[in-house]
């Protein structure tokens, strides 16, 4: 069974050859490959053959007549954000110009040789290692969430979540923060008023949004006036939307125009006694 160390190694090479976090289904048959013992340098020419990475690395295309400076330094950068210092670069291009050094044995080698070095003010290892922590938190979201499909979108999203992640610990948390935003966007909310409620101030966006019709206060202090009013144009946009409101009667008209709101939670309220009395609560799709 892979253990925790070959995994991370797998989130490396995502990191390295991809500069973004695994997928969940990709994820998932490397560990099984690695279940079935293969070696990860094997893997790693697997990914070094991958056709995202030959779109990525005309280096891994056509190796005898492309520089593999470009290629070294874009695995640097994915990893460490930093290039490679001029003595190491020198070195790389020689072997794999050669030929000595297989991609895969290349890559390998400097993932393994990770460290951090504050006298030089690099921090490779610790760099490293919070990308692959955020790159696994991708992973396991995602695979744990029933409406993901990793397509385009989802593409983008595994390469941006690791985009701003740095030795600092506080890139963790960002990283990890723009993973629940890519699966569950901010909510937009819109309170309603006992005014007209129009326009591009009640309109949704690309998010999900709750709108909220709760009582204003009447004009004796006690009677809630309701909120939801019978000019009210309210358009709930993309995403899932919810529009909670109180009823008690007071609207201008009965039918004000509700367009992309998909749950109503309603509660009514009788006009009786020195306050707003809850009668009945609703739920509906």
């Amino acid at each position: 069974m892979a253990t925790q160390d070959q995994i991370n190694d797998l989130a490396s090479l995502y990191a390295g050859y991809f500069n973004r976090a695994a997928d969940p289904a990709g994820l998932q048959f490397w560990i099984d490959q690695i279940d079935a013992g293969r070696a990860f340098n094997t893997i790693a020419a697997d990914f070094a053959a991958s056709p995202e990475a030959e779109a990525l690395y005309p280096y891994l295309v056509t190796p005898g007549v492309s520089n593999p400076t470009v290629f070294i330094t874009s695995i640097y950068e994915n990893l460490f954000n930093r290039a490679p210092d001029a003595a190491g670069l020198s070195f790389w291009s020689g072997v794999l110009s050669a030929g000595t050094v297989s991609v895969a044995d290349f890559i390998e080698a400097i993932i393994n040789g990770a460290v951090d070095d504050p006298a030089e003010g690099t921090f490779d290892a610790t760099t490293l290692s919070n990308k692959i922590e955020v790159s696994l938190d991708f992973a396991d979201k995602t695979s744990n969430d029933p409406g993901f499909t990793y397509d385009a979108a989802a593409a983008a999203a595994a390469v941006a979540v690791l985009d701003g992640v740095t030795y600092d610990p506080a890139t963790v948390v960002e990283g990890k923060l723009e993973v629940d935003e890519f699966l569950h966007p901010s909510t937009e909310t819109f309170t309603l008023t006992t005014g007209v409620d129009a326009g591009p101030e009640f309109t949704g966006g690309t998010t999900d949004a709750v709108f909220n019709a709760p009582l204003g206060l009447g004009i004796d202090g006690l009677v809630g006036v309701q909120t939801l009013q019978g000019p009210d144009v309210l358009d709930g946009g993309a995403g899932f939307n919810i529009l909670n409101a109180e009823l008690n009667g007071t609207g201008t008209t009965a039918n004000p125009t509700i367009s992309n709101i998909q749950q109503y939670n309603l509660t009514t309220f009788d006009l009786g006694g020195n306050g707003a009395l809850d009668l009945t609560r609703a739920t509906g799709y």
